[in-house]
């Protein structure tokens, strides 16, 4: 099974993630929120849950190079969305940010779960690249988020994912998918010199033998 886009990027939402969230029915779910953050001062997070679940992985990151950016991200596996009661977000967090953006999508087909790739903070430079933390399959999904420093520095060229949107306010923040089998994602920018700080989620799909071994079941099970 390949992973698709069940709920897509419903584009930036100004604030911290909140009200309800659209989970659709399908058949091994990922959701992935994406919180972005630009505050002068200290700024941390207690807790995030949907439905009352903790996320089954997350990356909270702040950038080096500019240290008031930030992404923090989490993602729920099906198993997770699963015992959600409801689809309510409940994020504790202290200090108050100047600006806050966030968004969020949830993939089908994501039966091998996820796992976050090399996330990249590297300062004054145009272009950058990042890499999975390992090989991709064509039947994968890879989806990004990107936080640069300043709203006057544009993200130009994806590779070979797809821009879900970019938002040039106060900061520029961006977010794109696509399939895998390409071990490394190129983001280009414009050519102005300026912090990147990026986050790779890597959504594996069921293993082709595994699909195979779940019909050879069901064609035995018609059988009976």
């Amino acid at each position: 099974m390949a992973v698709a886009i069940l709920d897509d990027w419903s584009g930036q939402t100004a604030g911290q993630p909140n009200g309800s969230l659209t989970i659709s029915a399908g058949s091994d779910r990922l959701l992935w929120v994406v919180f972005f953050c630009e505050t002068g001062a200290v700024h941390t997070y207690t807790s995030m849950t949907v439905g009352t679940v903790a996320p089954t992985g997350s990356l909270i990151e702040e950038s080096v190079a500019s240290p008031n950016t930030f992404i923090w991200s989490w993602f729920w596996d099906e198993a997770a969305i699963a015992s959600m009661t409801g689809t309510t977000v409940a994020l504790t967090k202290g200090g108050t940010p100047t600006t806050v953006d966030w968004d969020y999508v949830v993939f089908s087909g994501a039966s091998g779960g996820a796992e976050y790739g090399t996330s990249l903070d590297e300062a004054s430079t145009s272009n950058t690249s990042i890499s999975t933390t390992s090989v991709s399959s064509v039947n994968d999904f890879i989806a990004v988020a990107i936080n640069r420093e300043s709203a006057n520095r544009d993200v130009t060229a994806y590779d070979n994912l797809t821009e879900g949107w970019q938002f040039n306010t106060d900061y520029t923040i961006a977010v794109a998918d696509g399939a895998g089998g390409d071990d490394d994602v190129a983001l280009t920018g414009d050519g102005i010199s300026g912090d990147w700080l990026v986050q790779l989620l890597h959504i594996k799909a069921a293993p082709a033998a595994t699909a195979a071994i779940t019909m050879k079941h069901l064609h035995e099970a018609m059988l009976k």
